[in-house]
């Protein structure tokens, strides 16, 4: 007679409905996140086309302006163009004055006078027309030779002599002496000669004058020599 024989069964096993569930969620939240790291860089570059969308609107309507032409120089303005004259250009010995020669396209010329020292702003003397400017030894005095406008030139012959203007320094005080041929100032600054012409009597004069007093002495007026008429 036989004996029943028990089988050997294996224990089972249960898996519970959470476990389950935190495995859902696992598997839920591995998949999003790999969704939006597929989905991030598209979107940043997206993010970053609109501002280079914007800036394109700008640059094009700078293109799109029309450049204004500028008027070519008219004849008289390019008449007004202006120069430094180095022949000139003088300094006191002293050093407080400075006068400077400043010539124009259009031929007419100024001698501009000025104090290098002092608080107060230099106050500026125009010589229109002067040259050859000749300061004193003592930075007393100076002797400008004021010629004739662009247009006298071109209508008269140049003349031999012309117009002094021979100014006190120290005031402003200024003499007029016409018809100078050519001046010198005494090497101690008390006297200044000049040689006037008279060219109508065709006669020259030597004076000198004495910058202390003013006074005025005549040496010698003679007629000029054959070789002096040419």
């Amino acid at each position: 007679m036989n004996t029943p024989q028990s089988s050997s069964t294996e224990p089972l096993q249960f898996i519970t409905i959470p476990s389950i569930t935190m495995r859902i969620k696992r598997l839920f939240l591995l998949s999003s996140l790999t969704a939006m790291a597929l989905v991030s860089p598209p979107l940043l570059a997206q993010d970053d086309k609109p501002k280079t969308e914007e800036a394109k609107p700008a640059s094009e309507e700078k293109k799109k302006k029309k450049r204004t032409r500028k008027a070519p120089i008219a004849a008289t303005d390019y008449a007004q163009w202006e120069r430094l004259d180095p022949a000139n250009r003088k300094m006191s010995a002293d050093g407080k004055w400075l006068i400077y020669g400043v010539t124009r396209v259009d031929e007419k010329r100024d001698l501009h006078l000025l104090r290098t020292k002092g608080k107060k702003k230099p106050k500026v003397t125009t010589f229109p027309q002067g040259e050859r400017p000749l300061f004193s030894n003592d930075s007393k005095w100076l002797a400008v030779t004021i010629g004739k406008k662009p247009d006298e030139s071109k209508k008269q012959p140049p003349a031999q002599s012309g117009m002094i203007h021979l100014r006190k320094l120290a005031d402003g005080e200024t003499t007029e002496f016409k018809k100078v041929k050519g001046l010198v100032f005494s090497e101690d600054s008390k006297f200044i000669a000049l040689e006037i012409t008279d060219e109508s009597a065709d006669k020259n004069a030597l004076m000198v004058r004495n910058l202390k007093d003013g006074i005025d002495t005549c040496l010698l007026y003679t007629s000029p020599s054959p070789r002096d008429r040419g």
